[in-house]
């Protein structure tokens, strides 16, 4: 990946029009998309070549988007987006259970689709190694990781992205419009509030037992308890 923000985007999507317009909007801000055209096409070209991220479909004429999602997280935590016209809580928790890093649902803004995968690219950048400690709970700044009570707690990217923006802050209330501008890098979108409302239920699974060290403050916003 470039230094400023591009990359070489896999899109996985069988509807013609669509993947030309996500191929056209990603080369407009400077990434390199691909398109392949089925589940079993997309799993192939990523085995065969090098991405910095995947833009998936979660509709797809053989394997499903979500299925197709499970498999890469079994070899691979490239950071993956979900486009889909199913855009329920149900179907967005759905698609972070499977290991997706965001989504994002039709019809969509093509900014608002450069800017998401720009800040999940941003997100997965290491950098130097720094620990926020926050009671038991401890959180590598450089990879996506966080310990608590010695037991080591692989996260996604954008899990991470949040218990940072938290632990920033323990004990004190982070509101959405926060989160979305820290995590997103956006200060609006379509579904924000849903949006990060199922990224902290993502977040929650996998921390466990720490899970209930974010707090949810009706009205406000979140918080990580001290």
């Amino acid at each position: 990946m470039n230094n400023d923000g591009s990359g070489r985007i896999l899109i996985v999507e069988d509807e013609p029009q669509m993947a030309d317009i996500i191929a056209f909007v990603l080369a407009k801000h400077d990434f390199e998309p691909t398109v392949a055209t089925t589940g079993e096409a997309g799993w192939r070209t990523l085995r065969s070549k090098d991405f910095d991220a995947v833009v998936l479909d979660v509709m797809l004429p053989d394997l499903s988007g979500l299925a197709l999602c499970s498999r890469i997280r079994t070899a691979s935590d490239i950071p993956i987006i979900f486009l889909s016209a199913l855009g329920s809580e149900d179907e967005r928790i759905a698609g972070l259970e499977a290991g997706a890093d965001d989504y994002l649902a039709k019809p969509f803004s093509p900014r608002e689709l450069a800017l998401r995968v720009k800040a999940l690219l941003a997100r997965t950048r290491t950098g130097g190694s720094h620990v926020i400690t926050v009671g038991s709970l401890a959180i590598d700044t450089s990879q996506p990781v966080a310990i608590y009570h010695g037991d080591r707690l692989q996260l996604t990217s954008t899990s991470h992205a949040i218990l940072r923006a938290l632990a920033a802050r323990p004990g004190e209330v982070v509101t959405v419009k926060e989160l979305l501008n820290e995590v997103w890098q956006t200060s609006s979108g379509l579904g924000g509030k849903q949006m990060v409302k199922t990224a902290i239920y993502r977040l929650r699974q996998e921390l466990g037992e720490a899970g209930d060290l974010v707090v949810t403050r009706r009205g406000a916003g979140y918080s990580l308890k001290k």
